[in-house]
């Protein structure tokens, strides 16, 4: 649904981009990642790695008319742990911490 949303916007698009990796789908629901022509593997990308992968970097076109915006960030070291994760997958207990932070770097 997201690609299709991506596609009929086309060639507009808008990014939000925060703190989070956001949602990484199970392998059994990347077929229409698949189908629309990613090369290589999606496991393991978030869906809104593979939007802006779909919607941005695989069409040299489309970069004139996409804007992202990044949120500035949060003063995380003023909150207590478990609100600070909710914002921020830095800030989350486990190793899957530095491997998010990495992908949103």
């Amino acid at each position: 649904m997201c690609l299709d949303e991506i596609e009929r916007s086309r060639p507009f698009l808008t990014g939000l981009i925060d703190d989070r990796y956001r949602w990484l789908p199970p392998a059994g629901r990347m077929a229409a990642a698949e189908e629309a022509g990613f090369d290589g593997s999606v496991a393991g990308k978030s869906v809104s790695e593979l939007e802006i992968d779909y919607g941005v970097l695989s069409a040299a076109s489309q970069d004139q008319h996409c804007l992202f915006y990044l949120r500035d960030l949060l003063p995380y070291d003023d909150m207590p742990p478990e609100v600070a994760a909710q914002y921020s997958d830095v800030h989350v207990a486990g190793p899957e911490a530095a491997d998010a932070e990495r992908k949103l770097s």
